[in-house]
């Protein structure tokens, strides 16, 4: 496995991290459905261009592809969407970011359970290290609300990441037989245009006007950068090795969202999260090794 399918892995996980913060600063902005549908329309319109000139064929697929596409747009896309702007509303971008923590053993349970991947101790034992990495980052990190809000906005967020998991396992199945960009794109596009009524219905005029440079800068990103780029590059990445190999590099995602709270939201830093960190990238180097000398016994 070459270098450059890791760093497409690493680089999709750090941008689908970056969305537990810019999305508490949409949600703090936007209607839910406005927000959301912005989100995908600007997202599926970037990618666009793109898929019409690498796949002039895109539209023509089968009833498979469609399948996992529909899957895509309503679990992957609005699920995720729709969850973690609701969750995070209720909750801190540190909390949000010990939620996702559990992203990888989340996906590599799918993997093995409905796409029959074998794993051995190794596997699980780096993929304890990057679960167990990040959230050591978070035990002397608090969040924010209390009582019912911090709990259901916790499994808010718990309820995104299985879509995170579900998505990346059907990006999986459908990369088989399309390219990536043609699964990001059409499953944006479908799924902004599902809430096409709600955008028009719930973001009058005067919010556009009252819109910020910065708020409108958070929105593209929420579009542009945690879903164009991010699904660009994690697809590519994930059609190139097993499932369970993908979900070491989850480890990233809570990562990155923990990085980017302190920056973007100014929350508090613990120089205990350098030893998680230190943890959590050894259970990806881990998986990597492991995976290459499969490969050199086969």
């Amino acid at each position: 496995m070459n270098t450059r399918v890791y760093l497409l892995l690493a680089a999709g996980m750090a941008f689908y991290g970056s969305a537990t913060p810019v999305s508490k600063l949409v949600s703090d902005v936007f209607p839910i459905y406005a927000g959301s549908a912005a989100r995908l329309l600007i997202a599926g319109l970037v990618l666009l261009p793109f898929m019409l000139k690498l796949d002039p064929s895109c539209f023509k697929r089968t009833r498979h592809d469609w399948y996992v596409i529909i899957g895509v747009a309503i679990i992957g896309n609005l699920g995720f969407t729709f969850l973690m702007l609701y969750g995070m509303q209720m909750i801190s971008g540190v909390m949000g970011s010990v939620i996702m923590s559990a992203t990888p053993a989340v996906t590599a349970m799918g993997a093995v359970l409905f796409m029959g991947e074998h794993i051995n101790a190794r596997k699980i034992g780096a993929l304890g290290l990057g679960v167990g990495g990040t959230l050591l980052m978070h035990l002397t990190s608090g969040g924010e609300g209390s009582g019912n809000s911090l709990v259901l906005g916790s499994l808010l967020v718990f309820g995104a990441i299985c879509c995170e998991a579900t998505y990346t396992l059907l990006g999986k199945l459908g990369s088989n037989d399309m390219k990536p960009i043609t699964l990001a794109c059409l499953s944006a596009l479908l799924s902004g245009v599902i809430l096409v009524p709600w955008l028009l219905w719930e973001w009058p005029g005067e919010a556009v006007d009252g819109m910020s440079f910065s708020d409108a800068l958070a929105l593209i990103w929420w579009g542009v950068g945690t879903m164009a780029l991010g699904t660009l590059c994690w697809y590519r990445g994930i059609k190139q090795v097993p499932g369970h190999i993908a979900a070491a590099f989850m480890a990233i995602m809570p990562l990155s969202a923990l990085i980017l709270s302190y920056v973007l939201l100014g929350e508090m830093f613990e120089w205990m999260h350098l030893v998680g960190f230190g943890l959590a990238f050894g259970g990806v180097i881990l998986m990597i090794r492991e995976h290459r000398k499969q490969a050199r016994m086969h």
